[in-house]
């Protein structure tokens, strides 16, 4: 009999849960960590206490099913959705994570719309610019915490950065990827149209911020960046985002959506791109 194990990264803990190939529960495990408000309207949890948390779940529910690692046949992930891990580039946690419920990036919404418009969000990423959202927060980060905005390069949500620790691979899945505000959910790919704008703090709106990358001839190195693959993550803010050629998934989609190896991390398609944010000037320049 083969079993499976589900992890849940919530807000008030993470629940495991295993389950015979007949969906049976055999058992169900819950631990909880703390989360933190240090003002009105904010939400701050540590990404290091979710993995504490995942990993005392995951034992516990092995013990009270007393069985053995080696009779799990596959762990499944699922969690808080909206909840920005800011990584640096040796992939360690910068800051505690801001999450789902987090108030504070309401200007930086406003900026967004002004800036974007509502119609192109609604055309590029099936979304308005909400609080939850990450792309606001990686502009409040840079705003308010530029010494930990220099050394941001990757950021994950939190079943991914769980994930992460469970296998060393960095990706994601369409479902959290349009809760970042830069994915275009309706072509399923990252959408360089949202990360090529330029943010400009009190500047109108103007079209020449918002102007998407051109497409070159087909066959191009120099094609639409925003594919499947989606366009290269930055290793470091002041680096620009690097062309690639277009890669189709095969007919029905991908087998599992942004979970190749990671040969190359520069191109690995779980990173959250973040050239949108990368021209969002620092407060006084």
């Amino acid at each position: 009999m083969n079993y499976f194990l589900g992890l849940d990264i919530g807000t008030s803990g993470v629940k495991a849960a295993l389950v015979d190939e007949k969906g049976r529960v055999k058992a169900a495990v819950t631990k909880s960590h703390p989360l933190f408000t240090p003002q009105p309207g904010w939400a701050e949890q540590r990404p290091d206490d979710w993995w504490k948390s995942a990993a005392a779940a995951a034992k516990g529910v092995l013990a009270a099913a007393r069985l053995r690692p080696n009779g799990v046949a596959a762990v499944g992930l699922s969690g808080q959705m909206h909840s920005s891990v800011f990584l640096d580039k040796e992939n360690r946690v910068i800051r505690p994570a801001l999450l789902w419920c987090d108030g504070r990036t309401s200007e930086e919404c406003r900026d967004i719309t002004r800036v974007v418009g509502e119609d192109r969000l609604r055309e590029w990423v099936s979304n308005p610019a909400l609080e939850g959202f990450t792309l606001p927060k990686v502009l409040w980060l840079k705003k308010h915490e530029p010494e930990s905005f220099a050394r941001l390069a990757k950021v994950v949500l939190a079943k991914d950065y769980v994930r992460y620790r469970l296998t060393g691979a960095l990706a994601s899945e369409p479902s959290d990827a349009s809760a970042t505000l830069m994915y275009d959910t309706a072509g399923r790919r990252w959408s360089t149209s949202m990360t090529s704008c330029r943010m400009s703090a009190g500047a109108p709106r103007s079209s020449d911020a918002c102007t998407p990358p051109r497409r070159a001839r087909r066959g191009s190195r120099q094609a639409h960046r925003s594919s499947a693959e989606g366009p290269t993550m930055l290793v470091e803010p002041s680096e620009s985002v690097s062309s690639r050629p277009v890669k189709r998934w095969p007919a029905g989609g991908p087998r599992a959506p942004f979970s190749r190896p990671q040969a190359n991390r520069s191109s690995t398609p779980g990173y959250v791109p973040t050239r949108f944010a990368m021209q969002y000037p620092t407060p006084g320049t």
